[in-house]
């Protein structure tokens, strides 16, 4: 008999304390749910990511496979300085003054502008100039456009009659070969002694320039 006084004072006080937890506020589920997101248990999980050193980083993959790009047709190797790569690195726009990369040099002893196409086109030259100055810039990079310097007319005549020239940037559209000049005439602007490239946008349709003052240019410094 004393027993069963016993367990039922237990099982009484249970159902007292599950009641009292209900009414404040909640269940056993909703008090425990409290208590794991109660600011000391957050600053002790901050705290163990904090402590824990990072992953390693991944493994990093290699392509041993290299490819010369300034080469002539029998595979000899020869100088050359790159000037762009397109943007899925199959060609490469660069300079050299060697006759053996393409035939017809058209100024030997000179440095042209040559396009390395990767997938199996070889080298072409990528401007063809008589000019006596020729620098190359960039390239759009779907390897349409190409961006140089070369010498071009100033619109000047001198008393034999012969053309006055200038540098200016140009722009050769490698598909149909023409060429455009894109720099006005340096007399379009007073007191501009050159200009200076900025960039080509992806479609090869602008040209960023900066227009260089002389020194006897106001404010010049």
């Amino acid at each position: 008999m004393r027993t069963t006084t016993r367990r039922l004072a237990l099982a009484a006080a249970s159902v007292a304390v599950v009641l009292m937890t209900a009414a404040c506020g909640g269940g056993g589920n909703d008090a425990s749910t409290q208590a794991s997101a109660s600011p000391l248990d957050a600053q002790r999980a901050n705290a163990l990511a904090r402590s824990r050193p990072p992953p390693p980083p991944p493994t990093p993959t290699t392509d041993a496979t290299l490819a010369l790009a300034s080469a002539s047709a029998s595979g000899q190797a020869v100088d050359g300085d790159v000037c762009a790569v397109s943007a899925d690195g199959g060609k490469v726009l660069f300079t050299s003054s060697s006759d053996t990369l393409v035939s017809g040099d058209v100024r030997p002893f000179a440095a042209d502008i040559f396009l390395k196409d990767f997938n199996g086109n070889g080298v072409t030259r990528a401007v063809t100039t008589t000019s006596r100055t020729l620098t190359c810039l960039g390239m759009t990079p779907n390897a349409n456009t190409v961006v140089f310097i070369a010498n071009a007319t100033n619109g000047q005549v001198d008393s034999l009659g012969n053309s006055g020239t200038e540098l200016a940037i140009m722009v050769q559209n490698l598909s149909t070969g023409q060429q455009t000049r894109v720099s006005p005439l340096l007399s379009t602007f007073p007191n501009v002694s050159q200009y200076q490239y900025a960039g080509v946008s992806d479609d090869g349709s602008r040209v960023a320039f900066i227009a260089q003052p002389t020194s006897t240019c106001s404010g010049y410094d």
